[in-house]
């Protein structure tokens, strides 16, 4: 179970540990979103686990709450992680600045921002 780690220099010695049977190992088969929805601490069950549902009624879906950090089960504490917008300059020579954070473990959604110049269309 135990096995002697690789101790030449710059290692003087360790340990590693090694599961009897490949079969010891468990994993939850679980995507991050779902280890996050499905587990502690907000432990969703059911339609308010999914993506695009609103447990908590803040018109904010779980997706984006997973994407920012927000809490699922508390209304409004995300808002202030949803992207910001900020304007720089005069018309004509103005700038936007689009500015969003995402958690690490929302990467395999592989967020990005989205935008069109007509909103109409």
């Amino acid at each position: 179970m135990f096995g002697q780690l690789d101790n030449s220099s710059p290692y003087d010695g360790g340990y590693e540990l090694h599961p009897r049977d490949p079969s010891d190992l468990v994993s939850s088969g679980l995507s991050p979103y779902q280890q996050w929805a499905q587990g502690s601490p907000y432990k969703l069950i059911g339609g308010d686990a999914n993506l695009d549902a609103d447990p908590d009624h803040d018109s904010i879906p779980n997706g984006i709450e997973f994407i920012v950090g927000g809490n699922p089960t508390m209304a409004n504490d995300a808002s202030a992680k949803l992207p910001q917008v900020s304007v720089a300059g005069t018309s004509p020579n103005r700038i936007a600045t689009i500015s969003f954070r995402t958690t690490a473990a929302s990467d395999d959604l592989n967020p990005e921002l989205q935008f069109c110049y007509d909103v109409i269309n």
